[in-house]
């Protein structure tokens, strides 16, 4: 399990992965961004693997339109596991995107069968620059690995509209996504990590939090 700290425009991605760096840039094109990461110890927080923050400070001199995100890495992605979202369970699903305006929290996560374990991810449901955006999708591997998945929350989100051929995505607030020189952005996390017998034990604790 890993997660990063990104960026995104134009359909181009780049990002850092969230481990033993309390700061690191991340460049994409002209855009330069200061990604600072902090982690706070919570013990009394049962199955809590990490929790902490990601403060994005956008650098250049260049106004930058596009969006930051967290992307959570997960191995081992079986037919029979399931993806929770908005307090709703879907089974073996190859992608799913969902506007946090639409939904009550910006929680989602995993219940992996095979290996008896519930992993959910938490995000804000709305930030200074508007809802966030949550995305499942799955990594296809080579032939001799397992399929793996990952969990992304992006910020500005988007509305998903289905056509009968295709899906788009829309922003809500297109001005959201313009950052200029000195621009910040805080995004709070919490990775949830725990021994998950069921897919009710998946949703038992979903909605407790």
């Amino acid at each position: 399990m890993n997660l990063f700290f990104g960026v995104e425009q134009d359909g181009y991605y780049t990002e850092v992965l969230a481990e033993n760096k309390t700061e690191d840039e991340i460049r994409l094109g002209t855009a330069v961004w200061q990604a600072e990461r902090t982690v706070t110890e919570e013990p009394f927080l049962a199955g809590v693997k990490e929790h902490g923050s990601c403060v994005f400070t956008y650098k250049a001199a260049k106004r930058f339109k596009g969006k930051v995100y967290m992307r959570l890495m997960l191995d081992g992605w079986n037919d029979g596991d399931f993806f929770i979202v908005s307090g709703k369970t879907i089974e073996n699903p190859s992608r799913v995107y969902r506007y946090s305006e639409d939904i009550e929290k910006g929680i989602m996560g995993v219940y992996l069968k095979n290996s008896s374990r519930g992993i959910l991810f938490s995000a804000p449901r709305e930030t200074s620059r508007g809802f966030t955006g949550l995305l499942f999708n799955v990594k296809r591997p080579d032939s001799e690995k397992r399929r793996g998945i990952f969990l992304l929350a992006e910020v500005p989100g988007e509305r998903e509209i289905d056509f009968s051929d295709s899906s788009t995505l829309f922003s809500a607030d297109t001005k959201q996504g313009i950052f200029k020189k000195g621009d910040s952005i805080e995004l709070p996390f919490t990775v949830y990590d725990f021994p998950c017998g069921s897919m009710e034990d998946l949703i038992s604790v979903y909605k407790e939090l």
